[in-house]
């Protein structure tokens, strides 16, 4: 009688242990799908304003071949000013996703430097 009363009793630990498992284990993937999103967006930011900013600086270097000469000369001022606004507002975008990732690290950090002390 004792022993199937430890053996529910182990039984429904082990489901309470798994259950928390779980849970953590479901915290720590939707945690890292979100730091793994917004790296790829600062990082695609970055790079398109990258980019941008040097197709935008190519017609000032000579090292262009003819063909790429004739497509920047295209290219008016308002159109390299609207390409100057697009780069400077994606950094901004950049910046402030980059500035929000390093809070939400330093936050769970302190979270979980809380938990193990």
């Amino acid at each position: 009688m004792d022993l199937d009363l430890n053996i529910d009793k182990l039984k429904k630990e082990s489901e309470a242990h798994k259950a928390a498992l779980t849970s953590e284990i479901n915290s720590w993937v939707e945690r890292s799908k979100r730091i793994t999103i917004g790296v790829l967006l600062i990082g695609g930011g970055l790079s398109l304003a990258y980019l941008i900013s040097k197709r935008f600086t190519a017609g000032k270097n000579g090292d262009q071949n003819p063909m790429e000469q004739q497509t920047s000369a295209k290219f008016s001022k308002i159109s390299r000013f609207i390409l100057q606004e697009l780069s400077v507002f994606l950094l901004a975008m950049a910046k402030e996703r980059l500035l929000k990732y390093l809070e939400e690290t330093n936050t769970d950090e302190e979270i979980n430097s809380g938990n193990t002390e």
